[in-house]
């Protein structure tokens, strides 16, 4: 994706990026092999994108707002973020219902609020 971003000038920063949905990781191996399966991700839906439509200064770092598109699905998303050593990190919650992440199978429980931790290095 494209990744445009100016600590002076927030304004004219944004974010247009993609990952490949399989290479989602959760702390279980398990579940990281199911989150990767039919049940989950797809061919169909092989991308988990996000589009920013504003980026503002906070007290702890930074905050982009945007357009979150899971399986198909887009919703609004507000991520909290620092910047460092051109590194970008961030983490916030996820309702996984919203984009129609469910279990088919049953064989595992989780929450609907799902935490997502983003760790970017850009050249």
């Amino acid at each position: 994706g494209t990744v445009v971003f100016n600590e002076n000038n927030l304004a004219s920063s944004y974010f247009n990026v993609c990952i490949d949905a399989r290479t989602v990781l959760s702390d279980d191996e398990d579940r990281t092999e199911h989150l990767r399966d039919k049940d989950f991700f797809s061919n169909k839906y092989p991308n988990i994108c996000f589009k920013s439509t504003s980026i503002v200064k906070t007290a702890n770092g930074y905050a982009v707002t945007g357009d979150l598109t899971i399986k198909g699905k887009s919703k609004k998303a507000t991520i909290p973020f620092t910047f460092k050593n051109n590194v970008f990190k961030g983490t916030f919650k996820v309702n996984r219902k919203q984009y129609n992440l469910v279990d088919g199978t049953k064989t595992f429980l989780i929450g609907d609020m799902v935490d997502v931790t983003i760790i970017c290095t850009v050249q």
